[in-house]
């Protein structure tokens, strides 16, 4: 049930390509009259229904209430959409009656897993809990262990909360140098390797790693490339030097996991959900240029992080206290005219505040990266003032976010 056309429609494609009976419903008395009728004449019943929250005269939740009053509908499985959703509101949809609770813009595959968990298909856990766009994310569990290769303190305490929620264990080094040590000494089944670090960068160590000369335990080890560049040529750039493949910054659950099933040997995949990769990604919303002026997005992080509070809050913290720091180091180049210096740090803001949600303050950056790659050194110094704001802007929404 849903008012806009062009929502229904999509719908309606997506249900037809995955083969799933379906009707459409533009408000809530027509959703109702289509329940009648279906009981009425005997039919096959309804098993889910996806009631859209914002809609004229009656809206999600008084639908779900009617349905719900209604014996002969007791079996069926309610899903809520949402482009309102707020901190607790899952709590409060639960309470009304409805199985799960999904947030717009849902992508394929997030509808996918929601509906394979609300109808029990994938679910073999007690019919009480709700199930939201993190459910998913509790299917898919490996047995593997990780090497993370990043400096960011910020990114580094983000990719491994997100991987040990998957069941992987994880150990980091913060430059090439200490991975290829680490390799030396221990065996690993998939390494994660930021570009940009200092000492040894990424493109480097890979080619340590894939030297015989350094004698690391596996040569052939996967590398997957974790980098906040976006530029045209920088995946040849990473698969030139014996890199795997590679994922962007900020990172995204659902390529996370198709990474993961894509490159661990099938041993270490213990109850992984396949259907991510049978199911076409629909465009993430922090990939929007438009939403680049968001100042703090809470709602990506969170999604990122699983919804696990404790984590996030904890890398709140983190960063606050991390980027202070990068923030002085940048100006005590900048003070010293260091361009190159002063570019390279900017690059790791750029990366550390994107990765966090922090979106506008990543925009800046991003242009003070480009203006010290043309050699423009004054206009870096010029937008040094603004990046500052941004941060303040950042640190005041993060600040209101915590307990």
């Amino acid at each position: 049930m849903d008012d806009n056309a062009t929502n229904r429609e999509l719908m309606h494609q997506i249900f037809q390509i995955w083969q799933v009976d379906h009707a459409l419903a533009e408000s809530g008395e027509q959703a109702l009259d289509l329940l009648q009728q279906q009981a009425q004449e005997n039919q096959t019943p309804f098993t889910i229904a996806i009631l859209d929250l914002q809609m004229p005269k009656m809206d999600g939740t008084q639908l779900c209430k009617r349905i719900r009053e209604n014996p002969d509908y007791h079996d069926m499985k309610l899903v809520l959409l949402t482009s309102q959703g707020q901190r607790g509101d899952a709590k409060k949809m639960k309470a009304l009656g409805f199985t799960g609770y999904l947030n717009k813009p849902v992508n394929q595959s997030e509808l996918f897993n929601a509906l394979l968990l609300v109808s029990g298909i994938t679910d073999n856990r007690p019919g009480t809990h709700l199930i939201t766009r993190y459910s998913s994310y509790d299917e898919d569990k490996f047995n593997a262990k990780i090497l993370l290769v990043e400096d960011m303190e910020t990114n580094q305490k983000i990719a491994k909360g997100m991987l040990q929620k998957l069941g992987l264990q994880v150990d980091i080094a913060s430059n090439g140098i200490e991975a290829v040590y680490a390799l030396k000494q221990n065996a690993f089944d998939l390494i994660f390797m930021d570009c940009q670090m200092p000492v040894m960068d990424g493109y480097e160590a890979t080619e340590h790693i894939r030297s015989s000369r350094f004698f690391v335990k596996n040569t052939d080890i996967p590398i997957v490339a974790m980098t906040a560049n976006a530029m045209q040529g920088d995946r040849e750039k990473c698969l030139s030097v014996g890199m795997n493949d590679y994922i962007s910054k900020p990172i995204d659950p659902n390529k996370l996991l198709q990474v993961l099933q894509k490159w661990l040997p099938a041993p270490c995949q213990v109850s992984s959900n396949h259907s991510l990769q049978e199911v076409k990604e629909g465009a993430s919303s922090t990939d929007d240029e438009a939403n680049k002026t968001i100042v703090f997005d809470y709602e990506g992080l969170c999604q990122r992080l699983m919804n696990d509070n404790d984590l996030i809050h904890s890398i709140i913290g983190t960063f606050l206290i991390d980027m202070g720091k990068q923030m002085t180091q940048l100006n005590e180049f900048l003070e010293q005219n260091l361009l190159v210096e002063s570019t390279t740090q900017v690059h790791k803001i750029k990366g550390a505040s994107s990765n966090i949600g922090g979106l506008a303050m990543s925009k800046k950056a991003k242009e003070m990266e480009l203006l010290g790659e043309a050699g423009k050194l004054l206009d870096f110094q010029r937008n040094m003032g603004a990046l500052t704001v941004e941060f303040e802007s950042l640190k005041c929404q993060m600040m209101e976010k915590q307990p």
